[in-house]
């Protein structure tokens, strides 16, 4: 959202030729200056975009902090503090999105509710997990650099701590072939926000705005579908290529999704750090106990509905993952959750691919801005013209 301003944009860039010098000609001292100069850049940066956001997000993230210490440093209660540090941090986010401190009319609320919040639960949550798990000391600046990581602050993707951590003590080179590359994927990113996604912005809404019937709703959901595609993909492509010159690995968060011959192989590819943290955070501490398909259709059906709440405290989204959780469930029962291309007939992989993007384009409907849109292309498919 924020590199879509000119202003954002140019120091993002200064501060990342700035990296890229001293990662050139202070290659003994660089990992010690980008760990001290990258912190002081986030915080001025979200403190020139709203200041009350950043104040917000230290005290968060000094909390999360204490909790890891103590986490990392006991034996007898540990488990118990880890349980009581994820309740806080879901908590968090259920206070703020409640509709009773929405009335309250808190001026700093909606900033904070729409910059990067439920992705930033995710990065404590896994930080709290890396200090149950690895018992190691937690570095307060480098939890600072971790959360407000600018690139990928509001929208991800989402990187491990232990990740970040490792690269954050690591020097990579940014030589001439990197840089071309990341700038290209930057203004990749950009044509994708700025042109691509107003275009189908403008015929989506054009669409909702003729006399509805099934062949109008098929567009609509099309549209809106491809609009949704660039909008994450364009991000993206602008966090890794800033996260590039700064001398990061950002994760891929779209491996070509559109083919993807089931849903369970859509979802690995689409918004794929997403996925990553909800299988390596809730599936796998559950698979454990059962390797059955309905058992595991279950815990599909429970991540579905989990990443629905996430995205959203409303009907819609709900309902989101309620429709996609039913068909992981029907798809692991089934078993049905992968086709190898190489072992089956080319033809038989694309209606396969076309029938997985059908179903999720389908449940974009539950992406509707409002319940009104939503039943309003629900109702185009009841009549013909």
């Amino acid at each position: 959202m924020w590199f879509i301003d000119i202003g954002n944009l140019f120091y993002l860039l200064i501060f990342s030729v700035f990296i890229i010098v001293c990662n050139s000609f202070l290659k003994d001292k660089f990992i010690l200056i980008r760990r001290i100069c990258l912190p002081v850049f986030f915080i001025f940066f979200i403190f020139s975009y709203n200041r009350k956001l950043l104040v917000f997000y230290l005290v968060y993230i000094l909390l999360n902090y204490v909790f890891a210490q103590i986490i990392s440093y006991l034996d007898r209660l540990k488990k118990a503090i880890f349980l009581i540090s994820i309740v806080f941090n879901v908590l968090v986010v259920i206070l703020l999105r409640s509709e009773g401190i929405y009335k309250m009319g808190i001026p700093w609320l909606d900033v904070v509710l729409v910059v990067g919040l439920i992705y930033n639960l995710l990065k404590m949550i896994d930080l709290q997990f890396y200090a149950y798990y690895m018992s190691e000391k937690i570095n307060l600046f480098d939890l600072v650099t971790y959360i407000l990581f600018v690139p990928a602050f509001t929208s991800g993707p989402i990187m491990p701590y232990r990740a970040f951590n490792q690269q954050l003590y690591s020097y990579k080179e940014v030589d001439s072939i990197s840089i071309e590359k990341f700038i290209k994927r930057i203004i990749r990113g950009l044509f994708k926000k700025i042109v691509i996604v107003k275009l189908f912005s403008y015929i989506y809404y054009s669409l909702l705005g003729l006399k509805i019937n099934i062949f109008i709703s098929i567009l609509i959901l099309m549209s809106y579908y491809i609009l949704l595609y660039f909008d994450f993909a364009g991000y993206t492509d602008i966090a890794i290529g800033f996260g590039g010159l700064m001398g990061f690995d950002v994760p891929e968060n779209f491996k070509k999704p559109f083919t993807s011959p089931t849903l369970t192989q859509f979802w690995r590819n689409w918004h794929a750090t997403l996925g990553d943290w909800f299988r390596s955070h809730v599936f796998m501490p559950f698979a454990q106990f059962s390797q059955s398909r309905i058992f595991v259709g279950a815990l599909s059906f429970m991540i579905m509905f989990l990443i629905g709440l996430w995205h959203g405290f409303n009907n819609l989204f709900i309902l989101w993952g309620i429709y996609h959780g039913i068909l992981l469930f029907l798809e692991n029962v089934l078993n049905l959750t992968m086709v190898n291309k190489r072992k089956v007939k080319k033809s038989y992989f694309i209606f396969r691919c076309v029938a997985t993007n059908t179903l999720v384009g389908f449940g974009t409907i539950f992406f509707s801005e409002n319940i009104e849109i939503a039943k309003k292309i629900l109702h185009g498919f009841t009549k013909l013209w």
